[in-house]
């Protein structure tokens, strides 16, 4: 659906399926204010939309409302990249650096996940389809908790001989 704003015309999402992943993680957000969540998903410039009645922004939301429904989050099945992986596979070096990633506790896990599949498997999930990636996404962080246990407990017991 497409809005106009002082002759410039705006793509507003209906649905999960329109929105990128990068968008799709910063609707979840709880870091990112209102204002900049609608600039995020819309594109409309945070000064328009500043100036934009209470009324207007409001109809806007309500476009945007399929966000509160987050059962896309449980709801689709993995792709070929994911669904078959081998975590038996992984080198020493790409589990530490995913081990890394995930370790990071100023992000979530939603948040990380573009640098972990870069690593894993030199994809850029940032500008995909969030539909196309979520099965995925979930697919790949459930399984990964089973094969990424943390070195450092065994390497604190394990004695080199």
């Amino acid at each position: 659906m497409k809005i106009k704003i002082k002759d410039v015309d705006y793509e507003i999402p209906l649905s999960w399926s329109d929105l990128t992943y990068n968008q799709a993680v910063a609707a979840i957000s709880e870091k990112i204010e209102l204002v900049d969540k609608i600039n995020i998903l819309t594109s409309i410039p945070i000064a328009e939309i500043e100036k934009t009645s209470i009324r207007d922004v409001d109809t806007l939301l309500n476009y945007l409302s399929f966000i509160n429904d987050q059962e896309i989050f449980d709801s689709k099945e993995p792709s070929d990249l994911t669904a078959n992986f081998d975590f038996g596979s992984l080198t020493y070096g790409v589990s530490e650096k995913v081990k890394k990633l995930f370790s990071n506790e100023d992000k979530t896990v939603y948040e990380v996940m573009p640098d972990v599949f870069e690593v894993m498997f030199n994809v850029d999930i940032r500008q995909k389809t969030f539909t196309d990636v979520i099965g995925d996404i979930n697919n790949f962080f459930f399984r990964s908790m089973f094969f990424m246990r943390p070195t450092k407990n065994f390497t604190k017991k394990a004695k080199i001989v």
